[in-house]
């Protein structure tokens, strides 16, 4: 004798594939209408990128010179300086990030450039961080003016080097010690700016 199943087995599997399409269909849908989950903000607001470090960062001054070969080697310090209230959101108390390459010239008293801007040696690389009260240095190799003949070199009388940032320049005067080129095909400065020693 047989026995009429009248397709129930194979009714069983449908009904639990389409419960479970069923029961699928409404969880998507609420799932792709709930809000984005909002990423955590530090206690105090998102942190601030650190800004470039400008003119008005720094004072500029000699720290030390010696001769060699022909050439007057500098050394200048990059002095941090800070003004107005000792507030976190007052730039000046603020670190800042310092690039190595920058447009670095003599000038005289009128702050005129004289002869040729210096030259950058070696890796730029990235900027390095220079903190509140900070120092960094910028060295400069300057051939004599006495290695060239004066009608070429037209030697002129100098007040410092101006070192120029993206807000404008800062002047370090070097006491009116220096004697440059005036002609800027001859006798060009090399610079290079590297953090202070610990």
């Amino acid at each position: 004798m047989q026995i009429h199943t009248n397709g129930r087995r194979n009714a069983v599997p449908w009904r639990r594939g389409a419960l479970a399409l069923a029961l699928a269909v409404p969880a998507a849908v609420a799932a792709a209408a709930a809000p984005a989950q909002a990423v955590p903000v530090p206690e105090g607001g998102a942190p601030t990128a650190t800004r470039p470090c400008l003119a008005r960062d720094f004072k500029i001054i000699e720290n030390s010179r010696e001769g060699a070969a022909g050439t007057t080697h500098i050394e200048f310090a990059l002095i941090r300086i800070t003004g107005g209230p000792d507030d976190p959101d007052n730039p000046t108390h603020q670190p800042c990030l310092l690039k190595r390459e920058h447009k670095v010239q003599w000038v005289n008293d009128d702050e005129e450039p004289v002869g040729a801007e210096a030259t950058f040696e070696g890796d730029p690389g990235d900027p390095f961080l220079i903190p509140v009260e900070g120092t960094a240095r910028l060295n400069l190799a300057q051939p004599n003016a006495g290695n060239y003949d004066p009608e070429v070199c037209e030697p002129t009388d100098v007040r410092g080097i101006q070192v120029w940032f993206a807000d404008g320049a800062t002047v370090a005067p070097t006491g009116g010690q220096d004697t440059v080129c005036a002609n800027s095909e001859v006798a060009i400065p090399r610079y290079s700016v590297a953090e202070a020693p610990d």
